[in-house]
């Protein structure tokens, strides 16, 4: 009775798990989707741009696991983690050299 009790809480754990990464996946499409709105000076702009990225995401969901398991497979668990965080940290270095303009684009605020 215990081992079935266990494993229905493992389920139910990457059930909630899935359904998390599921939903932050979606809601970054969104961001993407808003922020091409607002940089872009055209619509023309925006559909290439969204191309461009699904082909961009399409390619990391094919490479990005080969990657990661080799690298787990060389230099333990904990590697591909800390290359994730290096990753990041490097993105929000990036981010927050970005220079914004200072007025938003006609587009962004509804004009053709």
């Amino acid at each position: 009775m215990g081992d079935i009790l266990r494993d229905n809480r493992r389920l139910l754990v990457f059930i909630m798990f899935s359904t998390l990464v599921m939903s932050i996946g979606f809601h970054f499409f969104y961001a993407l989707t808003t922020y091409s709105q607002k940089i872009a000076m055209t619509r023309e702009e925006i559909t290439s741009n969204l191309a461009v990225e699904q082909a961009i995401q399409h390619i990391a969901v094919i490479t990005v696991p080969i990657i990661g398991g080799t690298v787990w497979e060389v230099y333990g668990s904990r590697a591909p983690f800390l290359f994730g965080v290096g990753i990041v940290l490097i993105g929000l270095v990036l981010a927050q050299r970005m220079r914004t303009a200072a007025e938003p684009w006609p587009l962004a605020t509804g004009g053709n």
